[in-house]
């Protein structure tokens, strides 16, 4: 939205002013951020490591965090 406001006032950021538009980047990897702030936390990537990270996680009766890739 605020891309296409700048290009209908004629408006032509230079590339670090776009950058800061733009929602993409940077990729945030969860999984060490909440081990960071003493979050428990795994990637798992099929259901048999997902049915093990939660009886873990429910196991700690404490907060867990689960990063399902697909």
């Amino acid at each position: 939205i605020l891309k296409g406001e700048l290009q209908s006032l004629g408006a032509n950021p230079v590339q670090r002013a776009e950058s800061a538009l733009d929602i993409a980047p940077p990729a945030i990897d969860i999984v060490p951020l909440s081990k960071s702030l003493g979050v428990p936390a795994v990637r798992v990537s099929n259901l048999e490591e997902f049915v093990t990270a939660m009886r873990r996680g429910l196991a700690s009766r404490a907060p867990n965090l689960i990063e399902v890739t697909v």
